[in-house]
């Protein structure tokens, strides 16, 4: 199963043109073991997260960049 989780998660939008701010990625209610679950229900055999997406936003703490989510409310390396 791939998952797309970044800045369009919060648009419902493919694209998110001229976010450029990290605290955009505002995870609230987020339960990552309902979507392991889901997806072994449905007979995946993987889950993959796209862990950074074409606007730029990056789900690891980098040093090359601060479009990332160590500097949105989460806070910690998704």
């Amino acid at each position: 199963m791939w998952t797309c989780w970044s800045l369009s998660t919060f648009t419902d939008q493919e694209y998110t043109h001229g976010v450029t701010n990290p605290a955009y990625f505002n995870v609230t209610g987020c339960d990552p073991d309902q979507w392991a679950a889901t997806a072994k229900a449905a007979g995946m055999k993987y889950l993959l997260v796209l862990p950074k997406h074409h606007d730029g936003f990056c789900l690891w703490d980098t040093k090359t960049t601060d479009f990332n989510v160590m500097h949105s409310p989460l806070g910690k390396d998704a």
